[in-house]
């Protein structure tokens, strides 16, 4: 779509590995499209953005365009990562495997006694109980929150089978 957005405008922004667990979970309302977009593209999982959806005076946009927005020179917010993509690995902290986390479980599957918000001590122990203990299907919509940025389904597995994960790993169907 090669409409003009307006930046600074509300918006309503969906996000889900396709568009139907987009819709499912609902929007997530931002001040400003520019505010919605940087998320999108910064912290959200990846994957997230293959259901994308973002409302912002009455013109919807994919996730396509999400990224392509977010690299325009009109873009006015600051960007975490270099648009041009060079020295972003040098740019990319390291994750922190012991900071605090918090783990917010999908609407879904948040009535569930086992399954509500829960705080751990380390971001280690958060990933191994989600990817050991929850079956895989619950991860689809809950998120992982590690000094304020947030891990979705992929990413949490990435984090899962990194080289520099601290545990011990259980043999865990994929």
């Amino acid at each position: 779509m090669t409409t003009q957005l307006n930046y600074l405008a509300p918006a309503e922004l969906y996000l889900g590995s396709d568009w139907a667990t987009a819709q499912a979970q609902g929007p997530r309302p931002f001040r400003t499209a520019a505010q919605a977009i940087r998320f999108a593209v910064e912290h959200a999982a990846p994957v997230s953005l293959h259901g994308a959806m973002l409302v912002s005076g009455g013109t919807t946009f994919s996730g396509a365009d999400l990224r392509r927005l977010h690299r325009s020179a009109d873009y006015p917010l600051p960007r975490k990562h270099s648009p041009s993509g060079s020295d972003e690995d040098k740019k990319m902290p390291k994750f922190d495997y012991s900071a605090m986390a918090e783990l917010f479980p999908s609407r879904r599957f948040a009535k569930s006694q086992t399954t509500q918000y829960r705080r751990f001590p380390t971001a280690a122990e958060a990933i191994r109980y989600i990817v050991e203990e929850m079956p895989s299907s619950w991860l689809a919509g809950s998120y992982l929150e590690v000094n304020e940025q947030r891990f979705e389904g992929a990413a949490i597995r990435a984090l899962y089978e990194s080289a520099d994960y601290p545990l011990a790993r259980e043999q865990v169907e994929a």
